[in-house]
């Protein structure tokens, strides 16, 4: 016999509804199972409602308090050598880049980053323009499903735009890298 939903029915805490305690009443009347069920239920509140409640042990709350401001001081001993990690993992990286790339290189390739970002940065104010210039011109019934699919597209295109630009920078300092190893070999 299938005893769902009426399981949970029994001991749930939320009111049923009148079909749905007509339902429980027939299934408990065929179910000998759910009946035990259900009385073991009942027994199991009025053991609940009739105890006492019991008080902590003495120092409990302590204990409790010391546990979590100690978990409390490992995490952020945690987080502190991660963070220590990550600048160091940092510093590590810059200094092998200028000793790589020399000041004069990384500062250039930083600068172009630099314009780039700024590039992207006036296309997509140009392309929210747009957008704002399109919708306005929409009409009402269908403007959800064209905003939708006008964000969709807008979003690959910046995309595609970000990875480009991305692309561009990687490829310009490899460039720039390789030609100041020739430079530097053939000295």
């Amino acid at each position: 016999m299938v005893h769902q939903p009426f399981s949970e029915w029994i001991v749930s805490d939320e009111p049923l509804t009148s079909a749905q305690r007509d339902e429980l009443a027939r299934h408990l009347a065929d179910c000998p199972d759910c009946g035990r069920w259900q009385q073991a239920w009942a027994e199991v509140q009025l053991l609940l409602t009739r105890s006492a409640p019991v008080n902590p042990p003495l120092g409990f709350q302590a204990r409790m308090m010391a546990s979590l401001a100690a978990q409390r001081r490992r995490r952020h001993g945690q987080q502190a050598w991660l963070a220590l990690g990550a600048i160091l993992a940092g510093s590590v990286a810059m200094a092998v880049a200028l000793i790589y790339f020399g000041a004069a290189g990384l500062a250039e390739g930083a600068g172009q980053l630099l314009k780039q970002l700024v590039v992207l940065r006036a296309a997509v104010a140009a392309g929210a323009d747009l957008v704002g210039h399109v919708l306005a011109v929409l009409p009402p019934g269908g403007a959800e499903l064209w905003r939708y699919s006008l964000l969709v597209a807008l979003s690959g295109l910046a995309l595609a735009t970000y990875l480009g630009l991305g692309g561009l920078w990687a490829a310009a300092v490899y460039r720039f890298g390789s030609m100041q190893s020739r430079i530097g070999g053939s000295q």
